[in-house]
């Protein structure tokens, strides 16, 4: 009796001991990701421009909510909260521009964004350490090297004119229907080709103010990149310069529902990349 008793406690006194052991490990995970994010610089792997990012742990790998804008941006997380299967990261977010070459800039525009991830019951001891890598890239020329190659040669439209930065690649020296592959086809036709005719807007929507860039009489200009579709669709849209004030999301509202005739290539509409400015002005 008395053996068996003994047996008893020292397995109650094991389980114990591992369930300290493994609340230990949870919390160390939940502090180094809150180390790696908590106000460090970080690049969001998916560039999401949503102001509420989620995802869930699949079993195997964190798997995001596609987005339905984009932008490469910087965060900056302020806080780091893990609750049952629930993991929420607070911070703020300012798109990046390249004012040169070889110089990126951080505008002051910031935006507060939360990602929510879903465990779905995964092993925090396991699961958090590995949200660092799966979230974020490791460096901003990480982040570059993964954007798509159209947006990429033209990242972003800069602190000027809308419009792509310098390109080796001569336009005119190509044909839009050339089917061997080349600088200018490998990414779908582009504006300036032989046989290509640009897409037209043929409706527009008067994007609305903002009430705080309102009351602050704050004029702007937000610029983006997309892809406009064979029927003349807008889609695939990246903020590339923001404006901040709540500015952004009035203008994606409004360019959603522009109208575009398609671009054509020798009388046939093709999808084409290309970037539109929207001004907010105060008279």
């Amino acid at each position: 009796m008395i053996s068996l008793l003994s047996m008893s406690k020292r397995v109650l006194v094991g389980v114990l001991m591992a369930m300290l052991t493994v609340g230990a490990t949870a919390q160390d995970g939940e502090r180094a990701l809150r180390d790696a994010v908590v106000k460090q610089q970080r690049y969001l792997r998916g560039f999401s421009a949503e102001s509420q990012v989620r995802g869930h742990w699949d079993g195997s790998a964190l798997v995001m909510d596609p987005p339905q804008i984009r932008t490469l941006g910087v965060f900056v997380a302020k806080s780091v909260k893990v609750k049952g299967d629930k993991v929420v990261i607070k911070g703020e977010r300012q798109t990046l521009l390249r004012d040169s070459e070889t110089h990126i800039v951080v505008p002051p525009n910031k935006e507060q964004i939360s990602i929510e991830i879903n465990l779905k019951g995964a092993d925090k001891t396991v699961v958090l350490p590995r949200l660092i890598d799966s979230l974020f890239y490791k460096d901003l020329a990480g982040a570059i090297a993964d954007l798509p190659l159209k947006y990429r040669k033209s990242f972003p439209a800069g602190v000027g004119q809308p419009g792509p930065q310098k390109s080796s690649i001569d336009a005119k020296a190509c044909d839009c229907a050339d089917p061997t592959p080349n600088p200018c086809t490998q990414d779908g036709p582009v504006v300036g080709e032989k046989g290509m005719t640009p897409p037209k807007v043929i409706r527009s929507v008067e994007p609305e103010f903002s009430e705080e860039a309102r009351q602050t009489k704050f004029s702007g200009r937000v610029q983006f990149a997309l892809d406009v579709d064979a029927k003349g669709r807008p889609n695939n849209i990246w903020i590339a310069k923001s404006a901040g004030m709540g500015l952004d999301r009035n203008a994606i509202e409004a360019i959603r529902q522009y109208v575009f005739a398609p671009a054509t290539c020798h009388g046939i509409a093709v999808p084409v990349w290309l970037f539109i400015e929207v001004n907010f002005e105060i008279f």
